[in-house]
């Protein structure tokens, strides 16, 4: 509990503080919820920052030029896929995905992050790619045709990070927050010296909760954790293979 009860309290300003002249090194103000995403006051990683979400025209590949965020490209790809599965689609490599159904794919998957009745916060590149961002809200029904509107910038450069921003600012800072320290995690959404995506990131963008728990049992093993099936993704993991994890049953 005391361990718990610090957690919470380090982590009410977002994360890390910033280091005295680390906006001048990056070129601008970051936001206060900044350090929630990465580990440091720090430019967006190279990795990241040139990941749009961007599928190879006329197939199912989703182009990732570098390592790094290929937790948000699997979240991304499994959404357009099972959607495409539930509308009666056939789906193979050689089938071509729309600007229409990934912006419905991105739209989902904000949608669960809002909840109900709450609105979708879609974040855009000001003047440079990776930094300053302006923040436009739309109601939650109308989020497909706004994330439609705006699908070139989340298919080019730091388009990406764009969808990162917008499910954290879409759940709420506060929220997130509150997510992470329930199943006894800790910021940020993007982790290690590779900065790569946390269970933490994958849970907001497949079950719009920052709770990083894809096992079958809570962080105190007292009682039963499940995952909503909306977005109809699964998961299958070798950790339960070698007994060290049950996978809940919704992700199987």
């Amino acid at each position: 509990m005391d361990t718990a009860t610090s957690l919470f309290f380090s982590m009410q300003d977002g994360g890390a503080p910033p280091e005295p002249g680390a906006a001048d090194a990056i070129g601008f103000d970051p936001p206060p919820w900044y350090t929630l995403v990465w580990p440091a006051v720090e430019a967006v990683p190279e990795a990241w920052l040139e990941q749009g979400l961007c599928f190879t025209e006329g197939t199912q590949q989703l182009v990732q030029p570098k390592n790094g965020p290929c937790g948000v490209l699997a979240a991304v790809h499994g959404v357009v896929v099972a959607r495409a599965l539930a509308a009666g689609e056939v789906v193979d490599p050689s089938t071509p995905v729309t600007d229409a159904a990934l912006a419905g794919a991105l739209a989902a998957i904000l949608q669960q992050c809002a909840g109900v009745g709450r609105p979708v916060q879609l974040p855009a590149w000001g003047s440079d790619v990776g930094k300053a961002v302006r923040v436009e809200e739309v109601g939650s029904a109308e989020a497909g045709s706004a994330v439609l509107a705006a699908i070139d910038a989340f298919k080019g450069r730091g388009g990406c990070v764009l969808l990162v921003y917008a499910a954290l600012l879409t759940r709420g800072v506060d929220q997130v927050k509150t997510d992470v320290m329930v199943d006894m995690g800790e910021p940020p959404l993007v982790v290690g010296p590779h900065r790569i995506c946390s269970s933490e990131l994958m849970a907001l963008l497949l079950k719009g909760v920052a709770s990083g728990n894809f096992g079958a049992q809570n962080a105190t093993n007292t009682a039963g954790n499940d995952w909503p099936p909306a977005l109809g993704v699964g998961m299958l993991s070798s950790s339960e293979l070698e007994g060290s994890m049950t996978i809940c049953n919704a992700l199987k």
